[in-house]
């Protein structure tokens, strides 16, 4: 199958406002990749920056390319690599182009110029990562929980069900991006704003002795290029009005990285 990248909101949440706590959040436009049923769709400069990020992985220019390569494997399929997504950042003009790492959860990021050129600007690590809301229970059945929510829920569990680990509490959670490509406070930012509408609902969940809310953060970075998480006032102002903590989940991994 050849990939092809076109623009695309599907799996993005739309924007979200919440005048009454002064908080406004709006989703960046993003790339996803698509099957060929869709190239017509794709203009041929969305093409060429998928182009010029595997010319950086086959013929490597810069010597972080080099450096992180040479320890690190991206993962191929059919002679050449495999694009997880593309991330478009309109207002820097900036592709940043994810290629997965063979047994890892984190990715090998090529990052281009898309004005007035498409132009290679810099090479590094991004960290997989899962941003998600959840609630649960031990004693309130899911379809209540999830009903007093009033948010619609990505996947639900319910206590002692056929799972890899089996779960002690009935529960939800909401993950507005499945992919565990981007930024965690892009992501942070997107699921404040899905829950902004449905704060008194998030209030009185938390407020029932048995129920236990919040957000969690799992984070897959390369041990030796990690970068860490800004929680902008933005951000803070969001958690604050929903009144939610925050649990990171910090895994680091890879090989050693050799000398440049």
């Amino acid at each position: 199958m050849t990939v092809v990248l076109c623009l695309s909101s599907a799996w993005e949440p739309f924007p979200c406002q919440n005048h009454k706590n002064g908080i406004s959040y709006s989703k960046g436009a993003r790339v996803s990749i698509d099957d060929t049923s869709s190239e017509r769709r794709c203009s041929l400069n969305e093409q060429a920056i998928q182009a010029a990020a595997i010319a950086e992985i086959l013929h490597p220019t810069l010597a972080m390319t080099e450096q992180f390569l040479a320890v690190n494997t991206i993962v191929f399929k059919e002679h050449e690599p495999v694009v997880e997504d593309v991330i478009l950042r309109e207002e820097e003009q900036v592709a940043e182009v994810y290629f997965p790492i063979e047994g890892e959860r984190y990715y090998f990021v090529v990052s281009l110029d898309v004005e007035p050129q498409i132009a290679l600007r810099t090479t590094g690590m991004s960290a997989g990562n899962r941003v998600y809301f959840f609630a649960k229970s031990a004693e309130l059945p899911v379809d209540e929980l999830v009903a007093m929510a009033g948010v619609e829920p990505t996947r639900t569990w319910e206590k002692g069900g056929k799972r890899k680990h089996i779960p002690r509490h009935n529960g939800f959670e909401v993950r507005p991006s499945l992919k565990e490509t981007g930024e965690v406070e892009d992501k942070l930012r997107t699921l404040i704003g899905v829950l902004l509408p449905y704060t008194a609902n998030v209030h009185a969940l938390a407020a029932i002795a048995d129920v236990n809310v919040g957000i969690n953060i799992a984070y897959w970075g390369y041990k030796e290029h990690m970068s860490g998480i800004y929680f902008g006032t933005d951000i803070i102002q969001g958690l604050a009005a929903l009144d939610l903590s925050v649990d990171v989940d910090l895994y680091a991994g890879g090989p050693d990285l050799g000398a440049p």
